[in-house]
């Protein structure tokens, strides 16, 4: 199922806008339910050394800010903000 693969990305641009609307939105809400879990992860690694950590702090701030930039994505996407992205198609 490789994206690149010729035959797939023939078959991609005969999909409705809406049906690649729903897929993205779909998978980043997987990708929010697996940054939350690395949030809390990062949260509880970072306390046990009681935050002394820089590593541990940058880390948890990058999945924090990832998990804000994929909430911001899923609102437009219902918001219709994005309808232009997936009228265009890859070739």
């Amino acid at each position: 199922m490789a994206f690149y693969h010729q035959k797939y990305r023939r078959e991609a641009v005969k999909l409705k806008p809406e049906i690649k609307a729903a897929v993205v939105y779909d998978f980043l809400e997987k990708v929010q339910i697996y940054s939350e879990k690395m949030i809390d992860e990062k949260w509880k690694g970072l306390k046990k050394k009681k935050g002394r950590d820089l590593e541990a702090m940058q880390k948890l701030a990058h999945w924090i800010q990832y998990h804000r930039f994929n909430q911001i994505a899923l609102e437009e996407i219902k918001e219709g903000t994005l309808d232009s992205w997936f009228k265009r198609s890859r070739k």
